[in-house]
């Protein structure tokens, strides 16, 4: 199995009750994890996300940082996370260069995404995890609830080399990178780790 959403589907069917993700006052089983995974893909998707768009996460560690990915990667879009420390003008450049449809943030970074989306012609969706109110941004807790289908999506025909994360270096000698990685790439880094 060469897709790190099936890699995730085949590990909720193997650690059915078990947790996958701790927070401080939670945890998150793989159930869980999946059909959470499986309601923001969905969300995505009628958001008009589709095969080869970018969706940027700009999220500290949280589980709805893992929702965003592996919801992303779903529908075969190529996640593209960002440090939260990062400046409006760095997600300026990061954005353009991947050309990012939608971005998924925290209320407390949302003024600087809102003047990076601005400069972003190609960024259409902003989702925020936490309360908002401010017009044309959604919130994730509303897009998710808005999907009550939580079964596996039909992901056949993904590519195991098409690109899953633009990882952006840090720039230290000129502008930042965006290094590929592909399905392939990961999945064969899970199998390695899990033999470790």
């Amino acid at each position: 199995m060469v897709n790190l959403y099936m890699q995730l589907v085949a590990s909720a069917a193997a650690r059915k009750g078990s947790a996958a993700l701790f927070t401080r006052d939670r945890q998150v089983t793989y159930e869980d994890l999946l059909e959470d995974v499986n309601r923001f893909a969905r969300a995505l998707s009628s958001a008009g996300v589709r095969r080869g768009d970018a969706v940027a996460i700009l999220l500290p560690n949280c589980p709805e940082f893992t929702v965003s990915y592996y919801g992303a990667v779903a529908v075969g879009a190529m996640c593209v996370p960002a440090n939260p420390l990062l400046k409006p003008g760095e997600l300026v450049y990061i954005w353009n260069d991947s050309r990012a449809r939608v971005v998924v943030t925290t209320p407390v970074l949302l003024p600087g995404v809102l003047d990076a989306k601005r400069q972003v012609p190609t960024l259409s969706h902003v989702v925020v995890v936490g309360p908002v109110s401010t017009a044309g941004v959604s919130s994730f807790a509303d897009l998710m609830n808005a999907q009550p289908d939580r079964s596996p999506l039909n992901v056949e025909g993904l590519d195991p080399d098409e690109p899953v994360v633009c990882i952006y270096t840090s720039g230290t000698e000129g502008r930042p990178k965006g290094a590929l990685l592909s399905h392939r790439n990961l999945v064969s880094n899970c199998d390695q780790v899990g033999r470790a």
